[in-house]
């Protein structure tokens, strides 16, 4: 595929993905809390009509933080993408060397704790400096 292709692709694919989001926050929810009063049990739909129903019911929205996301091999550009487009303050990708099924397989468990060792390690050090930097501002 061309450069300019792949582009407007990629452009169209981010059109559709906002699209999405914008239709999802107008979805009527379905899903209803069961009317204890009645003493009924809640009507049985099926997992994946339950499925359905909680996916409708959830609203995606933007996170205004920044995100550690632990990507695999077969990790694509549409899927950053759309990582970078939820999380306001950006993302920063740990890339783990295995397949997305494999991610918390035996064999690449070390892997990823280090990886997640160190990202919670800047997290709490920065959290600490935060505070300290809070403490030392005059009133």
């Amino acid at each position: 595929m061309a450069r300019g292709e792949r582009i407007r692709y990629l452009q169209g694919r981010l059109r559709a993905f906002g699209n999405l989001m914008a239709m999802n926050g107008k979805q009527k929810r379905r899903l209803t809390i069961p009317d204890r009063e009645a003493g009924k049990p809640p009507k049985d739909f099926g997992p994946l009509d339950y499925f359905h129903d909680v996916t409708l019911a959830y609203c995606l929205s933007r996170y205004p933080g920044s995100i550690d996301a632990f990507v695999s091999e077969e990790s694509t550009f549409s899927v950053r993408c759309y990582w970078r487009y939820l999380a306001r303050g950006g993302v920063n990708f740990k890339h783990v060397p295995c397949g997305h099924l494999q991610l918390l397989s035996p064999e690449y468990v070390p892997t990823l704790a280090k990886s997640l060792t160190a990202v919670l390690q800047r997290a709490q050090e920065k959290d600490r400096q935060s505070k300290i930097d809070t403490t030392l501002v005059p009133s």
